[in-house]
């Protein structure tokens, strides 16, 4: 687990997370196991669709053809250097899990109280959080010594039980020891112009928002990267546009009024929804902490009766606009008409109460059908905004 008080101390260290630095045994491993990894690595290979977010390597080489065994054959034991060696032939290897949907209700509570104390001390949220998962004793970083343009900050979790070894440059040494500022893949002729840091099982390191680095894995070890992006309005606009089309298209389909009156041309309307689906996105990124991807949405329902409250510290947000209101969780979303119900219901899940979801339901009903409320609760359910106590 991790104190709050150790983020605390790590913002400080780190000038809010911008600056290179290295907390010593800052969490335990109960933060994240083995047994943790293994679920998360089964979940990627149960959809086909997420093959590319696993990528295998020996020495610096990326292996396509190793990527097909590994996604068709995930591990099923917590030994994870043995059953990687098995599928490399005993050779250097290194897997990588990129953006990996980790549908383990147990650690995304866990990560949701080191994102809140991240985004309490830092005092804002990110634009996205984004999970990465860093297996074996590859040597250099497959990717060379690189700069990381399109990430805001990034917190690097180890877990070992090796130790890394991370080698950074400020951009004016990279160049003058590179010619330029392409990656380097082979790093050892210019170290001795870098700094370098060691980083054991249970450290956190912070690497810097600026210049290049290079981490050397030289015995087995796992890595947690947490990379979160700063906000970014180009990102946001194209995602609500393309939430605004996906409304607009199917109001066209069931004939329905568009929510908004604009102005006539085309019929999309898809400028005058923007600032709706940016409203709505909004939403949705702060009920799951801006961490991406979002648990995709379970199908079966609870056993009866049993009770239900928030996961971690992941919020159940309700906003009005207006006269329309949308419900969130997990970075999933309803749109509904404003109702003190839900803001009372989201109220009440917040505070970390505990209920069924025929309470839950029940408590809708002051403003909706028995139907519309039962469909409403099993949806935070649906969608791992609430777990079983």
């Amino acid at each position: 687990m991790i104190d709050p008080e150790r983020i605390r101390e790590l913002a400080a260290l780190s000038d809010n997370f911008r600056k290179a630095c290295v907390l010593k045994g800052a969490f335990s491993d109960q933060f994240l196991s083995a047994g943790d990894i293994t679920k998360i690595f089964r979940a990627v290979s149960a959809d086909e669709g997420r093959l590319s977010c696993l990528r295998a390597y020996t020495e610096t080489a990326q292996r396509p053809d190793l990527q097909q065994k590994l996604f068709r054959e995930p591990p099923e034991t917590e030994d994870l250097e043995t059953w990687g060696r098995s599928r490399f032939g005993g050779a250097r290897f290194g897997i990588v899990l990129d953006r990996p949907p980790l549908e383990n209700d147990a650690f995304e509570a866990r990560l949701s109280e080191v994102l809140t104390g991240i985004y309490d001390t830092a005092g804002n949220a990110f634009g996205a959080a984004e999970p990465h998962i860093f297996i074996g004793d590859y040597g250099y970083s497959p990717f060379g010594a690189h700069h990381d343009q399109e990430v805001g900050r990034i917190l690097h979790f180890h877990l070992g039980p090796g130790v890394k070894q991370m080698y950074i440059w400020d951009e004016e040494d990279y160049v003058a020891a590179t010619g330029g500022t392409m990656a380097c893949f082979d790093p050892g002729p210019i170290l001795d112009r870098a700094t370098r840091y060691d980083i054991g099982p249970g450290d956190i390191m912070v690497l810097p928002t600026e210049g290049f680095h290079v981490g050397y894995t030289p015995d087995f070890s796992i890595g947690f990267a947490l990379c979160l992006m700063d906000a970014d309005d180009g990102d946001t606009l194209r995602r609500a546009a393309d939430q605004a089309l996906a409304h607009t298209l199917e109001d066209m389909e069931t004939g329905s009024e568009p929510k908004a009156a604009g102005q006539s041309g085309n019929g999309l309307q898809v400028t005058v929804d923007i600032s709706r689906a940016l409203w709505i996105e909004a939403a949705r990124a702060a009920s799951n902490l801006s961490l991406v991807p979002p648990p995709p949405p379970r199908e079966a329902l609870p056993p009866e009766n049993s009770k239900l409250a928030r996961l971690g510290r992941f919020p159940v947000v309700y906003r009005e606009r207006e006269d329309e209101a949308v419900l969130a969780g997990r970075g999933h979303s309803l749109e509904l008409p404003p109702a003190r119900s839900l803001a009372g219901l989201a109220d009440r899940l917040n505070a970390d109460e505990e209920l069924t979801l025929a309470e839950m339901a029940a408590l809708l009903t002051a403003d909706f059908s028995e139907d519309a409320a039962e469909y409403i609760a099993a949806q935070l359910w649906a969608w791992h905004a609430v777990v079983p106590v």
